[in-house]
């Protein structure tokens, strides 16, 4: 009984990142093309907020289509009144971010459609779960992408993680290369760690390719660009296979 219910955690907290992880990548995608200021501390809250929604109505209630509508809402609702009771903390010279209700309609699309790609899309039968794997993995990966920058950014500027480098052409373009060849390797190759090592020599390699030729790093910058995007692009990989298999009625 204890292992079965350390199980049923196990696997509702490893749906529950994945979900986040889609979600905050599709969030700070929109923040960038809409010329909004993305910063490391609100979304690691967000962050936060989301993934304690969607891990314990996943874990308590269940995952069915009306509980993760519900969820859908509810995270985005709940983040909603922690910013109006944050505003006052935050510098909104620099971070004008979130000033309208109607946000949550945006987060709630977005936590809708990461909800939607791994609990039904990534388990078909057909072609398309090759297509649903590699957009899931994709943008999971590029919220982990996103996060390594603004921690990058810090760092070395001392800010608060300010998304400065994240031009809109760099997010877009790192997605749809992640997207793309993620959905390549999943189409060709079986499911097990040669799958996952060889997404992850992909991906490093194209995306430090494409930093080196957006100029945002030094060659030795595109050196170590190259190994953390591959070592994300396997996290992702591996996670994404592990939601998929996983047995909702255990």
């Amino acid at each position: 009984m204890a292992r079965r219910r350390s199980s049923i955690v196990l696997r509702s907290f490893l749906f529950a990142v994945l979900v986040t992880l889609a979600m905050n990548a599709l969030d700070m995608t929109y923040h960038v093309l809409t010329d909004t200021a993305v910063h490391l501390g609100y979304v690691a809250v967000k962050f936060t907020v989301i993934f304690l929604t969607v891990f314990l109505i996943d874990w308590l209630v269940g995952r069915s289509w009306k509980d993760q509508v519900f969820g859908s809402i509810a995270g985005p609702a709940i983040f909603f009144v922690y910013y109006l009771v944050a505003t006052p903390t935050l510098d909104r010279s620099q971070f004008v971010i979130d000033e309208a209700i109607w946000y949550v309609a945006v987060h709630a699309v977005a936590l809708g459609l990461s909800y939607w790609l791994a609990s039904t899309v990534v388990k078909r039968a057909d072609g398309w779960r090759h297509v649903g794997r590699g957009v899931l993995v994709g943008v999971a990966f590029t919220c982990l992408d996103l996060a390594y920058r603004m921690v990058e950014e810090r760092l070395r500027l001392d800010l608060e993680g300010v998304l400065s480098v994240a031009v809109p052409g760099y997010v877009v373009w790192h997605l749809v290369l992640a997207v793309a060849v993620v959905t390549f390797v999943s189409w060709v190759s079986r499911v097990g760690w040669r799958s996952y090592v060889l997404a992850g020599l992909a991906v490093g390699a194209v995306l430090a390719w494409q930093s080196a030729a957006a100029g945002f790093v030094t060659p030795f910058g595109v050196f170590v660009d190259g190994i953390v995007f591959g070592v994300l692009a396997v996290v992702t990989s591996c996670l994404a296979d592990r939601v998929a298999a996983q047995d909702v009625s255990a």
